[in-house]
């Protein structure tokens, strides 16, 4: 299939309506009216002064690797060229970027100073993934709450590297996710996607400390980078991951990580040469699904960066990676790691939740015990589906029909879906 045709399968020739632009609240808007009364426009996102930013926050030197460096072209060019990002949406990007580099430097200064870090031994970190909006969230959070289980929260994929001092990663992250907090109420996020500081999240804000995650399209409209980063192997990137995996692990002795992240299945090879020790779970659900209900979720997330998002553009990008990933999802299932990986149906996630986990403890040789089940049962109940809002959507809304979506996903749906 050609880029184009990747890019517009699927598309009809109805007239749909997207997701309407929403006014930001007054919180997220006068910050920008006194800025720009007072003279001061965008910070101008460049390579250069990002990393100096970091430097500065930091105290360390403006100093990163060059596959770095090269990431931060690709976005910075993209964000210019593509995002036409408004002055919300481009202070935004800047606080996910240099907060990222911030921690990169952290990072590597933490190994500099405890040599020792490089020998940190993982408990065989469970790992969910699967595509976009097939219930990984939901099951993440479940296989979270075991008893064995150490989970990574937002604020400390934000900020990895612990202070010596009184923590307060947790509150930095609060106030730094207050302002989209706010904007988000426009679009009823909390119902499509919950998060929270000290909930467990994805991997993507740990990985976005490489500049090569998906976080930087999910906030804002970056066509090409997105593009670059779906032709890129990442193996640098999962490597670099590996030194804040055993970060965390170094601050839960003998428990183990509990990760998810949907985009580790564009990059499965590369997630299992750096944490081979890893068990991954694979997450399942219609791509007719699957796909109006992630354009909802990244339409909704770019519409707060700028006021002039061509939704179209971005419902054919999202859909060429959604495609993306399930293609090479298919292909990593008949390798060696690829066979080991325990694959879950979205239906009978939500139907057996904690029968689920149960089964995925077994697979793996994990303990489960009554109290297990009890704690997970506990869990499922006060977090069942639609708790904060239906979610609504379809394939049309979007210009998208489900003949075409199911034959650019014709080999996933064969392979993990119809059989």
């Amino acid at each position: 299939m050609s880029a184009f045709a990747a890019e517009t399968a699927g598309l009809t020739a109805a007239e749909p309506v997207g997701v309407e632009p929403q006014p930001l609240p007054l919180l997220v808007r006068a910050p920008y009216a006194v800025a720009r009364k007072c003279g001061v426009g965008s910070p101008r996102l460049t390579p250069h002064r990002l990393v100096q930013a970091a430097a500065r926050k930091t105290g360390l030197a403006p100093k990163v690797p060059t596959h770095v460096e090269d990431a931060l072209e690709q976005l910075c060019r993209s964000l210019a060229d593509d995002a036409r990002l408004h002055w919300f949406g481009a202070m935004n990007q800047r606080t996910l970027i240099v907060t990222g580099l911030a921690a990169l430097m952290q990072v590597e200064q933490a190994f500099r100073d405890d040599p020792s870090l490089h020998d940190q031994e993982l408990v065989p970190p469970l790992i969910v993934t699967g595509l976009p909006r097939s219930g990984t969230t939901f099951l993440h959070r479940l296989l979270s709450a075991s008893q064995d289980a150490a989970s990574v929260a937002l604020y400390q994929h934000v900020h990895p590297v612990p202070p010596r001092g009184w923590d307060t990663r947790r509150l930095q992250t609060a106030v730094m996710f207050e302002p989209w907090k706010r904007a988000s109420k426009a679009y009823d996020l909390d119902a499509i996607h919950y998060v929270r500081p000290g909930l467990p999240d994805e991997c993507n804000f740990g990985m976005r400390i490489g500049a090569r995650s998906m976080i930087f399209w999910a906030m804002a409209p970056v066509y090409g980078y997105l593009r670059w980063l779906l032709g890129q192997d990442l193996r640098e990137a999962y490597q670099l991951y590996r030194k804040v995996l055993q970060l965390h692990q170094r601050q839960a002795p003998g428990r183990r990580l509990t990760l998810k992240c949907p985009h580790h299945l564009a990059w499965l090879p590369a997630l299992s040469e750096a944490l081979p020790e890893a068990l991954i779970v694979q997450t399942h659900r219609d791509p007719a699904q699957v796909v109006p209900s992630e354009c909802k979720l990244i339409l909704s997330l770019q519409a707060m960066s700028t006021s002039a998002l061509d939704w179209r553009r971005t419902v054919a990008h999202n859909h060429l990676k959604v495609e993306t990933f399930a293609q090479r999802s298919v292909d990593f299932a008949d390798t060696p790691c690829g066979r080991r990986v325990r694959h879950v149906d979205y239906r009978r996630l939500v139907a057996e939740p904690v029968e689920i986990a149960r089964d995925i403890h077994g697979h793996f040789g994990l303990p489960f015990s009554e109290s297990h089940a009890d704690r997970l049962t506990e869990f499922a109940s006060q977090n069942r589906q639609h708790k904060r809002g239906r979610n609504r959507y379809s394939l049309e809304q979007f210009g998208l029909d489900k003949g075409g979506v199911r034959r650019a996903h014709a080999s996933y749906c064969e392979r993990f879906i119809d059989g």
